[in-house]
């Protein structure tokens, strides 16, 4: 857990006596309040506070404050001013980051070099059950601009893409357009747990560089239509909380996968490894892979020699063909014989385009 302190976030705060009393007394009790959990892992002064739209300096009268009473209350742990810095990075906030780069997940974090990833998304629905709570039945289905939909974040939620949050645009790219609202929110919620699966893991993968990987954000204290919490209003979770919990796990055979989207009899390749953050060695193990569409085809094996603890394993590339499309979307499936606990399961699609 990283706690950012008194919420200061992407503004400039002024060195005012008034401002340094209140923020003084607001972050010791902060720090004296929370110091005793042990899920805390480092003190943060502040977001986006050294950005170009906030202009602070680690040299502000505030940001001074801030680290002194982190260490003269927890010298033990350590602390940043502000997140991004050097090395952290933020984004992005979609499956697809077609506002940036045109690069989905599956492309755009591969290609990523952090320390530390403090601040990604994908976005998706609640439940249709909790959209019947908070939307007109008449505007429901299909969302809309101008609409509840809009009052409740689905877009023009963030200036980076009117699309924010439900961005139906990538929606209907990778998965067709939604016929009703049942297949809106089941769609919508699929993108978000392949995205989540794909960054979570890639970020394990590129450990010991990267240590750190937080997505924004995990719950949703408001009715919102579309966003990247895991847990919905009112504290109904998400797929996706399942999906991230899987890739957590602390040992898992896990697929770098080069995209999402596949052709029917297109080459297919995945890159297999073995991700252990367990405080123990993992043995040999023995590793099936199969692609699944109707019928399994079994690409091959690998036997891992294991890993030390704490240590990740890379293994072989899988090669093989697509299989004929048998529907929307088909699996990958990377098996672990005799562990099943350790297995891994991928949903992918097939193309859209010819």
């Amino acid at each position: 857990m990283r706690t950012t302190l008194s919420a200061r976030a992407c503004n400039q705060y002024a060195d005012t006596p008034a401002y340094l009393d209140i923020l003084d007394q607001e972050s010791r009790a902060i720090i004296t309040r929370l110091r005793p959990h042990p899920s805390l892992v480092l003190w943060c002064g502040g977001n986006e506070l050294f950005n170009a739209w906030s202009r602070n300096t680690e040299q502000d009268l505030h940001m001074r404050l801030v680290a002194r009473n982190c260490f003269d209350l927890d010298p033990s742990r350590p602390y940043i001013h502000t997140s991004p810095i050097m090395g952290i990075g933020h984004g992005g906030y979609w499956f697809e980051q077609s506002a940036w780069s045109d690069s989905n997940v599956f492309r755009l974090y591969p290609q990523a070099s952090r320390s530390a990833y403090c601040e990604f998304g994908v976005p998706a629905t609640p439940s249709a059950a909790a959209l019947h709570q908070f939307l007109p039945p008449a505007e429901l289905f299909p969302p809309r601009r101008g609409t509840s939909w809009q009052t409740h974040f689905a877009f023009n939620a963030w200036d980076g893409d009117p699309d924010s949050w439900l961005m139906p645009t990538i929606i209907e790219k990778y998965l067709g357009t939604p016929t009703d609202l049942d297949d809106l929110v089941r769609k919508s919620q699929l993108l978000q747990c392949v995205g989540y699966q794909a960054i979570f893991e890639e970020v394990r993968r590129q450990k010991p560089r990267a240590a750190i990987a937080m997505n924004w954000c995990l719950n949703e204290p408001w009715p919102c239509a579309a966003n990247n919490s895991l847990v919905a209003w009112p504290a109904e979770p998400k797929p996706a909380l399942a999906a991230v919990a899987a890739s957590l796990r602390p040992v898992l055979a896990s697929a770098r996968l080069p995209r999402f989207d596949w052709e029917p009899g297109a080459s297919f390749m995945a890159e297999l490894f073995l991700l252990n953050d367990a405080p123990r060695a993992i043995g040999p193990l023995e590793v099936v892979v199969h692609l699944h569409a109707g019928s399994s085809t079994r690409l091959g094996a690998w036997t891992c020699p294991g890993s030390a603890a704490g240590t990740n394993c890379a293994g072989p590339v899988m090669r093989g063909v697509v299989p004929p499309c048998t529907g929307e979307t088909f699996e990958l499936i990377v098996e672990v014989i005799g562990q099943p606990e350790l297995s891994s399961r991928y949903t992918l699609a097939f193309s859209r385009t010819k």
